[in-house]
């Protein structure tokens, strides 16, 4: 087993490894998966918040650090014992970080982002199920994350 606090990964998708690591050791790997997809939210909230200020710098640097999370996320699929679905959402993951990278710089990125943060919130909402963690619509300050307002009625 790698240390993550003591050595330091060769490339993004090491580091992204090394956190899902780190965090799978205090938490339920279920839950680690919705800490880091809600950083992802978050991110992408913040990437668009930097977009429509044209702080395109600070909007590249959250859409790295999120394909770098979904990379991380993707490359802890056992594809040989979850079979086709395990394909499948390693495809999702793997679509969403092109989608992240073909939308920057475009005229449309933020209604990009926004359609991105929409379906990662529901991949999130099915992991926090599995993982018996309330779905975003029934937390508080969910606006915070995906960056659209949520309704608590059914």
């Amino acid at each position: 087993m790698i240390d993550a606090k003591t050595q330091q990964p060769a490339s993004s998708a090491g580091a992204a490894s090394a956190a899902y690591r780190s965090a799978t050791v205090t938490v339920a790997p279920t839950t680690a998966i919705v800490m880091a997809l809600d950083r992802v939210l978050l991110n992408l909230k913040r990437t668009i918040a930097a977009t429509e200020a044209k702080r395109f710098d600070e909007a590249f640097n959250l859409t790295s650090h999120s394909t770098q999370i979904l990379r991380g996320l993707a490359h802890h699929i056992d594809v040989a014992k979850g079979g086709a679905m395990a394909e499948r959402l390693q495809k999702t993951y793997h679509a969403n970080i092109m989608a992240m990278l073909l939308a920057m710089g475009k005229p449309d990125a933020v209604r990009r982002y926004q359609k991105l943060a929409e379906g990662l919130a529901e991949l999130r909402d099915a992991w926090a199920q599995i993982a018996k963690i309330p779905p975003l619509a029934a937390r508080p300050n969910a606006s915070d994350i995906t960056g659209t307002p949520t309704s608590t009625a059914a």
